[in-house]
């Protein structure tokens, strides 16, 4: 700005991440607002990164207030915005709330692919909820999602911690 060049998109969305990564979320906040008295239209990638900043100060209604605000705006959540959410309703512990917002996505036509799956599972064995996890996990087999080495390793930690080792 101070050289006379006109930010677009990509260098505030640029802004945003590094703010948010950093944990500096009004700095973040600030900027979106800046981009946006200047004319500059936001995109999914600008609100994936402000939700993604909410969480990690743990913040997970603000992020929701944020998918919100896409809705208004007449944006589509895709399935990275919903994995972030999903993250920050795990690590606040609120497995319920991590779960109605991926049967949400569902009804909003937004498939979960093997990363959110994963997120979810880890989430339910770290509260031990290991009953939640498996029927998860075998969901996501019924619907030809294939698991990955991360999978396998939550779905084993969760058995080792119930010690069903032979199973595990």
């Amino acid at each position: 700005l101070r050289r006379g060049i006109s930010p677009d998109t990509f260098t505030y969305n640029s802004l945003i991440h590094g703010f948010c990564k950093h944990d500096r979320l009004d700095e973040a906040k600030r900027i979106f607002n800046l981009m946006a008295s200047k004319g500059c239209s936001a995109d999914v990638v600008t609100f994936n990164s402000l939700i993604e900043g909410c969480c990690r100060a743990k913040k997970v209604g603000d992020g929701m207030e944020l998918l919100h605000e896409m809705s208004r705006r007449g944006f589509v959540a895709d399935t990275i915005t919903y994995s972030i959410l999903i993250h920050g309703f795990c690590q606040a512990g609120d497995l319920n709330a991590a779960q109605d917002l991926f049967q949400e996505m569902i009804s909003h036509g937004v498939e979960p692919d093997v990363q959110t799956h994963n997120i979810l599972i880890s989430g339910f064995v770290k509260e031990e909820e290991f009953l939640r996890a498996e029927e998860l996990y075998s969901e996501m087999l019924r619907k030809g999602i294939s698991p990955d080495t991360f999978t396998y390793s939550s779905m084993i930690h969760g058995l080792c911690k119930q010690t069903r080792l032979d199973e595990a």
